[in-house]
């Protein structure tokens, strides 16, 4: 990812996901291997990308801060934000794979934290001919990471990716229209993938998903 590259863009503050893991090492984001459970570690991807988003918005905008009420910087502060979204975005027998149970647990998360949010949603169907194309989904993912907004990323099936699991939500932080590539945070690992290639290739396709303070809320 070349991010000299006029176009691309990113989210503002990185480092607010400059996290420390259990044992006290770096880690970028944080993972659903933090929850206490076996079933939240195997099934919490999404509850724990809403957390990052939840977590950024409550530090980047003032009106956000009670998404957040812990300090988050270590693994056993983000895991208590994790465990109250947990109760919003619950796994269900496959997941969480649908980008409306993300939203509908989001937003009703914000609602009851007296943040109200708007979920911005791209659907990307399973057949190739009813996809947006690739500059439409360009459009969406540098619109809202230039707002400053770390995008959700449902991935149901990776194509010919390889550094992308099927299945799976992951957060967006930058994305670079000139090499078709966005920076992911998954699993405490910092990844570049080619979300050109994904569109062109995934069997099941997916979604994304920006959250932003509902209109009005801004001061």
């Amino acid at each position: 990812m070349n991010m000299s590259n006029p176009e691309a863009v990113a989210v503002r503050s990185p480092e607010l996901f400059a996290f420390t893991d259990k044992d006290g090492q770096p880690s970028y984001g944080a993972s659903q291997t933090w929850y206490t459970t076996e079933w939240q570690r195997r099934a919490g991807c999404g509850p724990t990308v809403f957390a990052h988003l939840a977590w950024y918005l409550a530090r980047t905008r003032k009106q956000c801060a009670p998404l957040c009420p812990y300090n988050g910087m270590n693994c056993a502060g983000f895991l208590c934000l994790m465990e109250d979204i947990w109760l919003y975005i619950t796994p269900g027998a496959q997941g969480v794979n649908k980008t409306g149970m993300f939203t509908r647990g989001a937003l009703r998360y914000g609602a009851e934290k007296n943040v109200p949010l708007t979920a911005r949603v791209l659907e990307i169907p399973g057949p190739a001919r009813r996809r947006p194309p690739l500059p439409e989904t360009e459009r969406f993912l540098t619109q809202f990471l230039a707002a400053d907004l770390p995008v959700a990323f449902l991935n149901l099936s990776n194509g010919v990716l390889t550094n992308l699991d099927n299945w799976h939500w992951v957060t967006l932080l930058a994305y670079d229209p000139a090499e078709h590539t966005a920076l992911m945070y998954d699993q405490s690992r910092s990844v570049v993938i080619d979300v050109g290639l994904w569109l062109r290739t995934t069997a099941l396709g997916g979604g994304f998903v920006a959250l932003e303070l509902a209109p009005g809320q801004e001061n």
